[in-house]
């Protein structure tokens, strides 16, 4: 029928029509999005505007990317790269992490570069190159220290020292007094000041000089071992002076390195009653002698011969001693000093039980006192020996080795008795410090695989081992000469994984598909190199193959590590785990016998870092198995 008013029906798939359109603008719109190449924003732990010396490093994506990126840093870090923040299980990432073993230089520029960036959800969008910069803080240097050196100090003070940027863990400070104070040296919550606080009182009426010296460091992230620490360097040095006893202008001499041919003074604020002072004030040892008052009565001298070598000595201007006016002291006023006793060494660098000592270091020996510098050299020793020239600043003695220490290495300094004094006793003991140089990192260069298919890790890692000999294999190639044992996993029954691969490449780990053990990857190598495998080896195995410069290919797990044991159809027991998975160990930080972290190419995520203890665990699933790439 017609429509009465003559109007066109509406077309009943209109409304359909116009959904069907919005729908392919959305479509297309998600299509050109996903085409983009992904974006990104580097996040991290910040001082101001730099990176935290141990902070990690975030990378975060504005869409999932591949997990194929080639990921760096310059100068080099020890630390892993991991994906996060997946949207779907392990896949689609949009978080790349850098975490460091040790941590960042202070004051260093460091480049990140990120190679073949791709947008993970088109296959046909382009990779790119992303670079950004990090810089770590200064180190800090001391930009105060209060109270100032004008001030008259109460014998319960104690320093404020502020630095110029907050010290998280960029260097060591050590704070030396003179007269030698024991103190406690404090930092607060937002690293920029150290209260350093002496354990008992000072000396009343003494002048205290105070130096600081730094030391940069770099840490083992975790375990806050020292790594590295530089010679140490003057910071600041100061003066200050305690104020005097009441109704004490002022008193010599003071400190611990008094000369035996110093007098005693006493110089008091107002003038006094001559007699009340000379026949009260007393000496303790007693000193032969006597006390003369100046014209106007205020400064009384004793007339004493020479002081007796390493002696304390206390002078008290007890209570009721009479001014001039005819006031009196209401308390005892003592003062302390000590004669120049024996030679002693105050301070050694590097300190005793230090690690981390620069393999140029220079070893610094501080005496107490003017010491005759032949003597003084005559019963150094430094052990085990090494060859150097001594020269001198002040009282320091300071060994610089011709050649620098060996990595890894204790060395032990010792001070013989028989220093001779210049204006004291000689040394009559025995002085010492032993401490540990700078771990080494021993690594070759190999080059990073990543592996084609999802279980194909132990064919991957021959590759990296064989080309970094020298021999261009694909891993395919290798692959076809691994073989396959294809027989069908069915109520505990399996294939035989030291002999052929056991499973699919592409299938699921300890269903479809697992992996292929030493023996098959040691024949394969053989075929392009000596190769040779063990079983039940050692981390000592490793790391004088390493020396050697020769990769091995260890098995261990990336997953749970779960016992699933089968038998093969001839009744052999198979040990397996869940998440088998093969690595090249390239290098080791510390001693060959003695390492600290063990450095893998893994091929699924690069360069990877262990503890010798997490990797021992790690390899120990399966039999300490490994293949020597010669």
């Amino acid at each position: 029928m017609e429509n009465p008013l003559g109007e066109k029906k509406p077309r009943k798939h209109s409304g359909t029509f116009y959904r069907l359109n919005v729908a392919l603008v959305f479509v297309l719109g998600v299509l050109i999005f996903i085409s983009l190449p992904p974006s990104h924003a580097a996040t991290y732990d910040t001082l101001g505007t730099y990176v935290s010396p141990q902070a990690s490093i975030r990378i975060a994506f504005d869409r999932p990317v591949n997990r194929k990126i080639v990921a760096t840093i310059e100068p080099e870090v020890a630390g892993n790269w991991t994906y996060e923040n997946f949207a779907y299980s392990t896949h689609l990432a949009r978080t790349l992490t850098f975490t460091p073993i040790v941590s960042f230089a202070p004051g260093t520029e460091y480049k990140v570069h990120l190679a073949g960036v791709r947008n993970v959800l088109t296959a046909q969008g382009k990779s790119q190159n992303i670079e950004f910069t990090l810089l770590t803080p200064p180190v800090p240097s001391v930009k105060e220290v209060t109270p100032a050196q004008t001030d008259i100090l109460r014998p319960d003070a104690s320093w404020a020292v502020a630095l110029d940027v907050a010290n998280d863990q960029l260097a060591s400070f050590d704070f030396v007094f003179d007269p030698a104070v024991e103190a406690a040296a404090t930092l607060n919550a937002e690293k920029t000041q150290y209260t350093v606080t002496p354990n008992e009182p000072l000396h009343q009426g003494t002048e205290y000089t105070l130096t600081i010296f730094r030391k940069n460091v770099q840490y083992f992230v975790g375990t806050q071992t020292v790594v590295h620490a530089s010679d140490p360097a003057q910071a600041f040095t100061g003066a200050w002076k305690t104020r005097e006893a009441p109704g004490i202008k002022d008193f010599t001499p003071t400190g611990d390195a008094v000369k035996k041919g110093e007098k005693i003074a006493v110089t008091f604020s107002e003038s006094m009653d001559a007699k009340s002072v000379t026949e009260h004030i007393t000496i303790d040892p007693k000193l032969a002698g006597s006390w003369k008052a100046d014209a106007d009565k205020k400064t009384f001298t004793h007339s004493s011969g020479p002081l007796a070598l390493g002696t304390t000595y206390t002078v008290t201007i007890p209570k009721g001693v009479k001014t001039a006016s005819g006031g009196y002291f209401e308390n005892d006023a003592p003062y302390t000093f000590t004669t120049l006793g024996n030679v002693t060494v105050n301070h050694f660098s590097p300190g005793d039980s230090s690690t981390g000592a620069g393999v140029s270091s220079t070893v610094e020996v501080t005496f107490n006192q003017d010491v005759n510098h032949a003597s003084a050299e005559k019963v150094f020793s430094f052990s085990p020996a090494v060859s150097g020239k001594i020269s001198w600043n002040g009282n320091t003695m300071l060994f610089k080795p011709d050649n620098a220490l060996a990595y890894n290495s204790s060395y032990a300094v010792k001070i013989a008795k028989g220093v001779k004094s210049v204006d004291g006793l000689d040394s009559n003991k025995e002085f010492s410090a032993s401490f540990s140089t700078e771990l080494s990192q021993t690594k070759l260069a190999a080059t990073f695989h990543r592996q084609e298919r999802p279980l194909s890790c132990e064919a991957a890692a021959l590759t990296m081992a064989l080309r970094y000999k020298g021999v261009n294999v694909s891993e395919s190639a290798l692959i076809d000469q691994i073989g396959f044992d294809t027989t069908p996993h069915k109520d505990g029954v399996w294939g035989n994984p030291h002999v052929a691969f056991v499973g699919d490449y592409y299938g699921k780990q300890v269903t479809t598909g697992y992996g292929v053990y030493w023996e098959p990857i040691a024949r394969v190598g053989a075929l392009y190199r000596s190769t040779r495998y063990f079983t039940n080896g050692t981390v000592q195995d490793l790391t004088k193959e390493i020396q050697k410069g020769n990769p091995v290919i260890v098995w261990g797990n990336a997953s749970s590590g779960r016992r699933a044991d089968w038998k093969t159809k001839d009744g052999q027991s198979i040990i397996a785990i869940v998440g088998e998975h093969a690595r090249v160990v390239i290098g080791f930080i510390g001693s060959a016998d003695n390492p600290s972290r063990i450095i893998t190419l893994d091929p699924l995520s690069g360069e990877r870092y262990f503890t010798t203890s997490a990797f021992e665990a790690n390899w120990s699933l399966l039999q300490r198995g490994a293949v020597v790439v010669e």
